[in-house]
């Protein structure tokens, strides 16, 4: 069961990083990380959008993502 506090937490976080530089982590698999930089780009109901930097392409997560650490955002700077 899905803890709707802890998406609304999530939601709210990311509405505050909107347009700003981050450090995202997506685990794929066991052993498989990538790491790379990117702007929050925006945020819809269902998924958010992150603009990755060095390819010049987009990419969508669900909230859900978030909550079971399949991917991690750190803020970088203010």
């Amino acid at each position: 069961m899905i803890d709707e506090d802890a998406l609304n937490n999530i939601k709210e976080e990311l509405t505050r990083l909107v347009g700003k530089k981050i450090v995202l982590k997506t685990h794929r698999s066991r052993k498989k990380e990538t790491t790379t930089e990117g702007i929050v780009e925006s945020i819809y109901p269902f998924f958010f959008v992150i603009k990755v930097e060095n390819r010049q392409r987009k990419v969508s997560f669900s909230y859900v993502d978030l909550l079971t650490k399949t991917v991690e955002l750190i803020s970088i700077g203010a």
